[in-house]
């Protein structure tokens, strides 16, 4: 046995922590875009008293970011930066005050693009930094930028006005990455004030048009309002369209002021992060010869409602004096049923409708919902949100497509929506760690420079995983890697384990694994609950004859699973929990992309020395059932919120066919020869696979 009691936390050792960011965006937007892209990530680390300590760039691999920093027993407050070039992150002088860093790390704005990625900021507060590998954090990113949208009303024909080109007046030359005042909640970040850097300027930032009725993903750095009636002509940050009024062949220009009259938004205030839609409702008049001479001289000639809501409406339709908001009119689902997005809507309209076509045949209000083949919408009574739900696995080539449309007044907003197939979800790679060398049911290792050859009991598992028709590039599972290691003598030595284990994907402990202690068990549990892309399955498999235990106690009583019962007995037959069948949580298992398990299925074993845990209390502690063993308790189950597998009996994984056996296929799980023992395996393995690589 190892060392099994808790240390003090060293200072100044070398520690690995993992960071997924997300930016602050409305759920709708499912696919990642350039302004969402982090291509530099670096981290500023301050102590509690916000004197720097140091900083450090990040390694980016399979998607996340992972960052050197050094122990500590204190509070740490660690600023994060995306997209500005290191050197000037990491060029402070240790010391220097969080202030004074905020104040001088800016960029130029010229130099904010797509393809450079927009600046961004994240914070985040840890009591202490132990030397351990769980360290892993959330951060959710701020861009340092306003973002606009130009959108000429549809009613206004292109035979009347026709948008040629946008440009930004009177903006700061510099952006400042970090905000001045930490916005209330770094967790749902919102600033409520400018940090302007740098001089008004008259540069143009213009920006490249290829339509003529909107202009999307305008940069417009921060500025202050301007409150004084005298400065609001010459002074503040504006834009300046360009366009060709009723066919005259002759580009005129047309100021727009950042004035939504909304509260807490005063006349020229720009705030980072936030998505202005300027529509315009009408135009009158040619404008001014030159884009100069807009600029300075009082918005005339056009009608302009701004709607400036942050990041959660950028979408704004105007219908006569009704406004409704939402985050955009493209929304995109993963491939698996029961996936859900929630689309905030901002709207001083009476009453709108839903339906699946346009003119409507049938259609719903507000605290209604209905249903097509691929997906059930629900409009909330409150009018503030519309859920939509997948309601089938996409496992198809295709990607399933539906528009719902919203009817207002005199307009119809529609909304596309899609759910990606299950192969174009780009996979990353996938490390599994056999922990328990030798035992019945390891793993061996897998490579592709080395292979050597796992326990009996596991070969069927073994031969699923390794296939290329079934994990691997060209896989029906992508992913860009697949590896198996295995452990070599494990020791019950928790700082061993928390230094081992951080990069792993996946560790799966089969039934002789060493003898475990509280300590290194709470280890494995924290690695799994750490983060999206780890994934615990261990075995709860009786361990000795005499008296009947079950492997793995630690894990079970830290867990608080201690309703267990082993069994020895000769053969026996696990039936599928045939409540959870139709689970949408539990489709990607049944109905996975090996095929689907029938219903009724019943898992005929080796034999039936096992486990089984107390039915009631797996569940209570949100385990969800796949398997019962044939006392009734549950054999096979999955915590998908804590991301572990529970396995009463490693046979499940075996490749034999001997006696009344149902064995797994050894050949491609594809080929169709696969039975329902394969697919399930095969299904199982392949959500676990599929959630850690894809995060």
């Amino acid at each position: 046995m190892g060392n099994d009691m808790p240390d003090p936390i060293e200072e100044g050792l070398e520690v690995m922590v993992t960071v997924t960011t997300n930016t602050s965006e409305p759920l709708t937007r499912a696919v990642i875009t350039d302004d969402a892209a982090i291509h530099i990530f670096t981290a500023l680390i301050f102590d509690q008293n916000n004197k720097l300590l140091y900083a450090t760039e990040g390694v980016k691999r399979s998607g996340v970011f992972t960052f050197k920093l050094l122990s500590s027993g204190t509070a740490l407050n660690i600023y994060f930066v995306a997209n500005v070039q290191s050197s000037l992150v990491t060029g402070f002088t240790p010391g220097t005050a969080l202030s004074t860093v905020k104040q001088q790390l800016s960029v130029l704005s010229s130099g904010v693009t797509n393809a450079n990625g927009y600046p961004m900021a994240g914070m985040a507060r840890l009591n202490n930094l132990p030397a351990s590998f769980s360290n892993n954090l959330n951060v959710i990113m701020l861009r340092s930028t306003a973002s606009a949208r130009i959108v000429v009303n549809a009613s206004i024909p292109v035979s009347k006005f026709k948008l040629v080109s946008v440009a930004v007046y009177r903006a700061n030359d510099r952006v400042q990455v970090i905000p001045a005042a930490d916005p209330a909640n770094w967790n749902s970040p919102k600033v409520t004030e400018a940090s302007p850097a740098g001089a008004k300027t008259n540069g143009v930032f213009s920006v490249d048009n290829t339509s003529t009725n909107s202009i999307d993903g305008i940069m417009v750095p921060e500025a202050s309002p301007v409150t004084e009636a005298n400065l609001q002509v010459r002074t503040p940050t504006v834009l300046v369209v360009g366009g060709v009024y009723n066919n005259s062949g002759k580009t005129t220009y047309y100021r727009v002021d950042f004035n939504s009259e909304l509260p807490g938004h005063p006349f020229g205030q720009v705030l980072r992060n936030y998505k202005y839609t300027l529509n315009i409702n009408n135009v009158d008049s040619e404008g001014w010869d030159t884009p100069g001479n807009a600029a300075d001289n009082a918005a005339s000639g056009t009608s302009v409602t701004i709607q400036n809501w942050d990041g959660n409406a950028s979408n704004v339709t105007i219908d006569g004096p009704y406004y409704f908001a939402i985050p955009g009119q493209d929304v995109i689902l993963p491939f698996y049923a029961g996936a859900t997005v929630t689309i905030p809507v901002i709207t001083n309209i009476p009453n709108f409708t839903a339906s699946w076509d346009s003119p409507p045949t049938t259609s719903i209000s507000p605290g209604g919902s209905f249903t097509n083949t691929y997906y059930k919408v629900d409009l909330a009574a409150d009018k503030k949100s519309i859920t939509i739900t997948t309601r089938t696995n996409n496992y198809s080539a295709a990607v399933f497509s539906s528009t719902l449309y919203v009817k207002l007044v005199g307009q119809t907003v529609p909304i596309s929506i899609k759910q990606s197939n299950y192969s174009s979800v780009s996979g990353g790679g996938c490390d599994i760690l056999s922990l328990g060398n030798g035992g019945i049911g390891y793993l061996g290792t897998y490579t592709h420079w080395n292979s050597t050859a796992a326990e009996v009991k596991a070969a069927g598992l073994k031969a699923l995983l390794v296939h290329p028709n079934n994990f691997g590039a060209t896989g029906r599972v992508p992913t860009s890697r697949l590896n198996i290691f295995c452990e070599v003598n494990p020791q019950d030595d928790y700082i061993y384990l928390q230094r081992y284990i951080g990069t792993f994907n996946i560790i799966y402990l089969n039934e002789a694994v060493f003898s475990i202690g509280p300590n290194s068990a709470q280890v494995l549990i924290d690695w799994a609950k750490s983060s999206p892309r780890h994934y615990l399955i261990y075995m709860f498999d009786r361990a000795k004859y005499s008296p009947l235990t079950p492997y793995n106690l630690e894990i079970l009583n830290k867990l608080g699973l201690t309703d267990i019962t082993s069994y020895y007995a000769t053969a026996g037959a696990y039936t599928q929990y045939s409540a959870n069948y139709n689970d949408a949580a539990m489709s990607q298992i049944y109905k996975g992309p090996f095929g689907n398990v029938a219903s009724g299925f019943s898992f005929r074993n080796i034999d039936a020395i096992h486990s089984e845990m107390n039915l009631a209390a797996a569940q209570s502690k949100g385990i969800k059932p796949i398997l019962l063993g044939n006392e009734g308790g549950m054999l096979l189950g999955i915590d998908f919120t804590n991301r572990i597998v529970h396995c009463g009996d490693v046979d499940i994984f075996n490749a034999l066919a001997g006696g009344i056996a149902q064995y797994i296929n050894t050949d491609d799980a594809t080929s169709g020869t696969a039975n329902d023992a394969t697919k399930l395996i095969a299904n199982l393995w392949a959500y676990m696979i599929r959630t850690v690589s894809s995060n």
